[in-house]
């Protein structure tokens, strides 16, 4: 009885110190990442003038439909013949 408890307890400790450190060199990685972006626009080089037409195209295009967006066509509806109200729909 008394190596049950000990070794729950020797796995309980092991676990509180070895998870963290397992975690924390896990996450290493994960916060030393380099990224780069070479395809990034310098705002000097973007807004100018010249280009002024290019990007007002291109925000009417972002919220305008496009011809390969069709619109959504309206689908009649089918007439149904009325029977008149059922027997349960019926008031007294």
């Amino acid at each position: 009885m008394i190596n049950t408890t000990h070794s729950r307890r020797r796995l309980t400790l092991a676990a509180v110190i070895l998870l963290p450190v397992l975690a924390g060199v896990a996450c290493r990685d994960l916060t030393s990442l380099q990224q780069s972006n070479p395809g990034t626009l310098s705002a000097a080089s973007t807004y100018v003038p010249i280009n002024a037409q290019l990007l007002l195209n291109g925000a009417i295009g972002d919220v305008s439909p496009t011809a390969e967006e069709p619109e959504e066509e309206e689908v009649p509806f089918e007439d149904v013949p009325d029977e008149g109200p059922s027997e349960s729909t019926k008031l007294s």
